[in-house]
């Protein structure tokens, strides 16, 4: 069997975010329904209201308001992996967002955080799950991480940086929109970019070991050019 090198720096940034993560969730759990300062960032950043960044902040977490939305998004996204020959980078995805969207709805149902409240903050759109981790941070991590790390390992086309700056600003202003939105806490989001980020890095880790063995065990053709 082949070893696999990984940076021991990706393990330690996956160690220090689930730990970060756990000690978090346990902070949360024990301060239902939020802790002080999560009211105070929340009034700080909906100071900021204005029908601009209205706008722009449902615009961003608009792709994640809806299972349908979502689903159709990730699709789309295997689709044109598979269609141009990444199979394994379509079924890395498939797998990372499944499996990030099965363990955050199941961590949400077992902490049961409720939402923002329009007695306490501005609420855009009243939801109805439960609040912690921050879901659209989680997914949004996970899916549009992971297509910015294959744009740019992979893709060397003129749109290459148009599509980082795209997704590279929807992983960074998704936390701050669900909050403008009255949707989370900002405890919500610190969670869901903890949880998110060792969940990405886990998928890198498993997209570069699979580049690497298939390198080893590829076969060298007798005469071929070293």
């Amino acid at each position: 069997m082949n070893e696999v090198s990984v940076p021991r720096r990706v393990w330690q940034f996956i160690t220090v975010s689930l730990i970060a993560f756990a000690v978090l969730t346990a902070i949360v759990w024990t301060n239902l329904p939020y802790l002080s300062f999560d009211v105070a960032i929340t009034k700080a950043i909906q100071g900021t209201r204005s029908p601009f960044m209205d706008l722009l902040m449902r615009f961003i977490s608009f792709s994640g308001d809806y299972i349908l939305y979502a689903s159709v998004l990730v699709l789309a996204a295997i689709l044109v992996l598979l269609m141009t020959r990444c199979w394994r980078e379509a079924i890395i995805l498939l797998v990372v967002v499944v499996f990030a969207q099965t363990l955050k709805t199941g961590l949400k149902e077992t902490i049961g955080r409720p939402r923002p409240t329009p007695e306490v903050v501005h609420v855009d759109k009243p939801v109805a799950h439960k609040s912690y981790p921050s879901g659209h941070t989680v997914h949004y991590v996970v899916f549009f991480g992971t297509l910015y790390y294959y744009t740019s390992s992979l893709l060397k086309s003129r749109w290459r940086w148009i599509l980082l700056c795209l997704f590279g600003a929807m992983v960074a202003l998704v936390g701050l929109s669900r909050v403008y939105l009255g949707a989370h806490w900002v405890t919500d989001i610190i969670g869901g970019y903890l949880l998110g980020g060792a969940l990405l890095s886990l998928a890198i880790i498993k997209h570069q070991s699979w580049i690497q063995i298939e390198d080893v065990e590829r076969p060298v053709t007798v005469g071929a050019p070293q």
